[in-house]
This record gives C-alpha cells, sequence and structure tokens, in this order.
C-alpha cells in the first residue's frame, strides 16, 4: 500500500533529511529526487501485473539506493549503474526455471558500493539466485526448492514443559521456521553463524514442543553468559518488526544486508522480465510453473516490505558512526556477565567422569568368577 505509515514516515524525511543528505546541498537534492522517484515507481508497480511488475520493484529500490548513499558518511555515494549481473542468463530461455540461474556483483558499481556503504558482503562469487531468494523472510513458507536455508525468528524463554534444573526452568534460544532438514541440525545451524556456534562453543540442541510451540521449532541450550533477551539484542537482526537471524549464502561468511537480497532478487527478476519475455511468461504461468506462485509472493510483498526496510537504512547509515559503535558496546555490556555452571554441568563434566573411571578399575581390577565347564 503505497498510503501505508512507512510512506508517511518516508515523505517527512524530505523536509528534514538524515545524516550527510542534511548538509550537503548536492547530496539533498539526490536524497530528495530520489525519493520521489521511488514513490512513484512503487506507485506505479501497486497497479501492474506479475509480467511487468519487478521492472518498476527493481528501480524503485535502485532510487532507494541512492537515497541511502546520499544520506551516509561515505565518500563514494554518488552510485553507478547495476553493479550486479546475471552472468548465465539465456539459460532461462531454455529450461523456463529459475533454478539454475547465478548472480554476481560486476566488481563495481551500485551494488558493491551499497554493500560497502552497509557493511555486508557483497557477490564476488557467484550465487545461485534460488538460495538469495529463500534469504527473504516472507519467502519462508513458500520454498522454490530443497536448498530452502530460510531466516528463522529469534526469541528466548524458560521451559516451563521440561524438567527445572538447578535454578528453576532452563532458559532456551527459541529459533522458529526451521524447515524438514535432510541434513543433521548442526550442519543446518552452520549456516547461521550468528548463532552456531555462540562465542565458539557448541550449543546442545533439541527438537520438541514447548511453551506452546509447534512444529519448525527448534531450542538451543546456552551456558549462562548473557541476560536474558540479551542474546537475542546482541545475536539477532531487526526486520520489520520482528527479531531474525539470517543464513549466509554459499562461500560466504556473513549474511548480506537485508537491502542488498532484495536488491540481488529484483534485479534478476527485472532482467528475465526485460530480456527473456517468452521465459518469464511461462514462470509466473500459474497453471504450468511451480515457481510461479513463489514469485507471486515476492512480488506482492515487495510493495510494503522494500520501502520498511529502505526507511530502516537510512536510518542506519545516516547514524553517526561513532555513535553506533557506542550504542552496541553499551548494549553487549549491559546484556553479557560472566559465565558459571551449574552443580548438574560440574557433575557431568568434572565429577561423572571420575566416577566413571574409577569403577571402570576397579572392575578391571575384580577376578571374575570362574564358571565350571562341566555339570556337578
Amino acid at each position: 500500500m503505497i498510503d501505508s505509515e512507512t510512506w508517511s514516515k518516508i515523505r517527512q524525511l524530505r523536509s528534514n533529511p538524515p545524516g550527510q543528505a542534511k548538509s550537503d546541498k548536492n547530496r539533498r537534492r539526490t536524497f530528495l529526487t530520489s525519493l520521489e522517484q521511488a514513490e512513484q515507481y512503487f506507485r506505479a508497480a501497486n497497479s501492474m501485473g506479475y509480467e511487468t511488475r519487478p521492472v518498476t520493484l527493481f528501480y524503485g529500490l535502485s532510487q532507494f539506493g541512492r537515497s541511502i548513499a546520499a544520506a551516509a558518511p561515505d565518500t563514494d555515494w554518488k552510485l553507478k549503474g547495476h553493479g550486479i549481473r546475471i552472468p548465465n542468463i539465456g539459460e532461462a530461455s531454455s529450461s523456463g526455471k529459475i533454478a539454475n540461474l547465478l548472480v554476481r556483483n560486476n566488481g563495481s558499481g551500485s551494488f558493491t558500493q551499497l554493500a560497502k556503504i552497509l557493511n555486508s558482503p557483497s557477490l564476488e562469487k557467484p550465487v545461485i539466485l534460488t538460495r538469495i531468494l529463500s534469504s527473504i523472510p516472507e519467502m519462508r513458507e513458500y520454498p522454490i526448492d530443497k536448498t530452502h536455508i530460510p531466516p528463522l525468528d529469534l526469541s528466548e524463554g524458560y521451559d516451563k514443559v521440561g524438567p527445572s534444573g538447578d535454578f528453576g526452568p532452563a532458559w532456551k534460544i527459541i529459533l522458529e521456521g526451521v524447515p524438514s532438514l535432510d541434513a543433521s541440525m548442526s550442519d543446518f545451524l552452520a549456516h547461521y553463524p550468528a548463532i552456531w556456534p555462540l562465542q565458539g562453543r557448541p550449543l546442545s540442541y533439541e527438537q520438541g514442543v514447548c511453551r506452546g510451540h509447534g512444529p519448525g521449532v527448534f531450542y538451543l541450550t546456552p551456558r549462562r553468559k548473557y541476560e536474558m533477551g540479551g542474546f537475542a539484542a546482541i545475536h539477532g537482526t531487526e526486520y520489520r518488526g520482528r527479531n531474525l537471524v539470517f543464513p549466509t549464502l554459499p562461500g560466504y561468511a556473513l549474511n548480506m544486508h537485508p537491502i542488498l537480497t532484495w536488491w540481488a532478487s529484483l534485479f534478476s527478476l527485472s532482467m528475465l522480465a526485460r530480456y527473456e519475455p517468452v521465459a518469464w511468461a511461462d514462470i509466473v504461468n500459474v497453471d504450468q510453473s511451480m515457481e510461479s506462485v513463489p514469485i507471486e509472493r515476492l512480488l506482492s510483498v515487495a510493495t510494503e516490505a522494500v520501502p520498511e526496510i529502505a526507511l530502516a537504512a537510512i536510518g542506519e547509515v545516516a547514524q553517526d558512526p561513532e555513535e553506533k559503535a557506542h550504542t552496541q558496546m553499551e548494549l553487549i555490556k549491559s546484556n553479557t556477565r560472566n559465565e558459571y555452571r551449574t552443580f548438574g554441568e560440574i557433575f557431568k563434566e568434572s565429577i561423572a567422569p571420575r566416577v566413571r573411571s574409577t569403577f571402570n578399575k576397579i572392575a578391571s581390577n575384580t577376578p571374575r568368577r570362574r564358571e565350571d565347564s562341566t555339570d556337578s
């Protein structure tokens, strides 16, 4: 919806631009004109069918990118060109699917410039488009293929169903949205370096129904290094009012910024719509393509999701870097504490192994009773 509260907040920025767009005349003009064009592109996208919508959505996002860069303190703020490409786009014509399409950056241009501004990995190495799409939270329930590694909701709570420990109910880190897994849970969590392993320590995990949660929920039990809520605050990423943990893409140690994930996705689909129109028409044909409904979902939620995350990104880059670092340090300081071990952990790690060792030594030194081989 173009008349949403998000757009009202975006329009408010135009009379009082944030960050570097406030005092620099050239940046201010770029900031304002880019926001105006972004709004017009998104208004147009709302009235278009899926056959052409990705084109206007991408150009709207591209203009948002220019506003983000204009507000940032970086000196290289004038975005030039797309900075991203699909090296094997011709395959879409023959396959009629997007599953094998690769996306990578050009080494320079808007995509790589924005990645630097947002302290995000770019796409120096090619990545399959479907893996990028699965990194979009709104696509979690609409996987395109079996490589689906989605963002997970991150929260904390006390397990009031399971047995209590030394100090009452166990504290759990709760991950929601875990898909059916072919691999082990530890292999799956390796895609989420923000939480696995935690501070270099492996976490125990279990699957089940706890505190009213259903399937697709996992519970991690860390050592008591964090205040209640501290782990999620430090390691989670806020996205449209939710606290999420994002997966990395194959070959990368960190996850991309959500703006860049949407950028790569909408750019790829817009390229198909523009330069491979026959293949694109087959992809969005709901009567014949298994990919059509997930793509429809993406192009529908983009009209609301992209402006929201663009607004958040503008606020992110406009914040003073020193103030941002100080805020993060204070967050970590106020939510972490010295670790301690419960008696149960001490027993399991220190006492129990000694008891077993002593028992084994006694057993090995005790003569065994010989049984007569013949009946008496």
